[in-house]
């Protein structure tokens, strides 16, 4: 069950794996081995609706869930397409269960399940290599593992929208705008000095919390991953951007956990 012959004879699993972000699900299935082509949901779709329906040879399922409301649809979905789920992770601590990924931060028990994987997603593109991921969705992460698969934890803030929305909201007269680039100039209008002063503080932030992670791991390579990924790396072109890390390292994680006796 789950489970392909490869042409070279060799099995290989085939997994559904979803990932519940706190603006998206994604979804996707494993391919001789790989993740392939990843569908985006918006985390209030409901499973019945037809244009979420897919056709899937997957019969092993794996979720990550950082969104709590939506982590039924979720596992709905999997079982829609008739995959029988195996690994279910939330923001729990209980990654840290098995002897696969260790920590050393105050509190497993809340760190989010997502800045674990894409760092396990970061691992397993440079094996033996300390990893620094810079994951930019509804917020920005920045977090640090050690080759070892030790997660040493990270930095959390506010990403691009987040910033723009927060400006908006927080003030009476102030647009919300989003910048379109990581462009910074010093603005001629209320509209320019918005997009240059959310970009300035997003990549500003980055920038020292990078370096910071740097200073205590100084081999590290540095990813960068997450819908934002595109805009922030135009900043950061030594940065190496791989998308889907967290579904990478979901993915890593279900194939080696189940593999323990």
């Amino acid at each position: 069950m789950g489970q392909t012959k490869a042409t070279d004879g060799a099995i290989t699993q085939v997994w559904r794996l979803i990932d519940v972000g706190n603006t998206h699900i994604k979804t996707a299935s494993t391919t001789d081995g790989a993740v392939g082509e990843v569908r985006l949901l918006p985390t209030t779709v409901r499973p019945d609706q037809d244009e979420v329906k897919f056709e899937s040879n997957a019969m092993l399922a794996a979720v990550a869930c950082v969104n709590p409301a939506a982590l039924r649809t979720a596992t709905q979905l999997a079982e829609a397409c008739g995959a029988d789920v195996r690994v279910v992770l939330k923001s729990d601590g209980s990654i840290f269960q098995s002897s696969l990924v260790t920590t050393d931060v105050k509190t497993p028990e809340t760190t989010g399940v997502d800045r674990v994987l894409a760092c396990l997603g970061g691992i397993s593109i440079a094996p033996g290599r300390n990893v620094i991921v810079v994951d930019c969705g509804t917020a920005t992460t920045v977090n640090v593992m050690t080759s070892d698969r030790c997660f040493r934890g990270g930095m959390i803030f506010p990403g691009r929208r987040m910033l723009a929305a927060s400006l908006h909201k927080g003030t009476a007269a102030l647009p919300e705008v989003v910048p379109v680039d990581s462009g910074i100039s010093v603005g001629k209008s209320t509209w320019e000095a918005l997009g240059s002063g959310v970009a300035a503080a997003l990549l500003g932030g980055i920038d020292r919390a990078v370096r910071t992670a740097l200073d205590e791991f100084p081999d590290a390579s540095v990813f960068i991953t997450g819908g934002d990924a595109a805009f922030v790396g135009q900043a950061f072109p030594s940065f190496q951007r791989k998308d889907w890390l967290t579904l990478l390292g979901l993915h890593w994680y279900a194939v080696h956990v189940s593999a323990v006796p």
